[in-house]
């Protein structure tokens, strides 16, 4: 039997958020793991969320704090690219991991606000703006299991985290 997927890189954020691991309802023979490993290739049975091209669509001033991706002019061409879906599972990976603590996330966030502060200047903006995406796709991926109440859920938690990066930004001495 192959290794399930990392929860967050399959959509399965919200099953998790809205019932608990233990209770998260995956596609037949898929388990969750919390070894942080993930799959360059998804095990195909439960769709992934692309929220990289979208947030790049919706909000096109944020293409330009990634030189990797700026030649990437259309949607074809961004849901075509490997690089922009290595970098989606990777933040939605990172992304999972700071919400599994339940707010203790201190380990898992400062590294990611340094970086996103001195390296990368990306704007808590930013972060809002994929906080928005983040929802949409989900919601768009699995209606039926992603109404209001769970989408008010992710939108508090991801609330959250924005406001602890903007904490730690300040910390770092970025305004962003």
């Amino acid at each position: 039997m192959t290794e399930s997927c990392l929860t967050v890189t399959r959509g399965q954020i919200l099953c998790v958020l809205k019932y608990g691991a233990a209770r998260a309802r995956l596609a037949p023979g898929c388990t969750l793991h919390s070894t942080g490993a993930r799959h360059s290739q998804g095990c195909g049975r439960h769709p992934e969320p692309s929220p990289a091209p979208r947030l790049f669509q919706d909000h096109p001033e944020t293409l330009d704090r990634f030189e990797k991706f700026k030649g990437l002019k259309t949607p074809d061409q961004m849901k075509g690219s490997e690089d922009l879906k290595k970098h989606g599972v990777t933040v939605l990976t990172q992304l999972g991991k700071i919400l599994k603590q339940k707010g203790n996330h201190e380990a898992e966030l400062k590294p990611l606000a340094q970086t996103h502060a001195t390296k990368h200047k990306i704007p808590v903006k930013y972060l809002e703006f994929i906080s928005e995406v983040i929802i949409k796709v989900i919601a768009e991926k699995h209606s039926a299991d992603f109404g209001a109440d769970s989408q008010a859920a992710m939108k508090k938690a991801l609330e959250l985290f924005r406001n602890d990066m903007a904490s730690k930004y300040k910390e770092f001495g970025f305004q962003g």
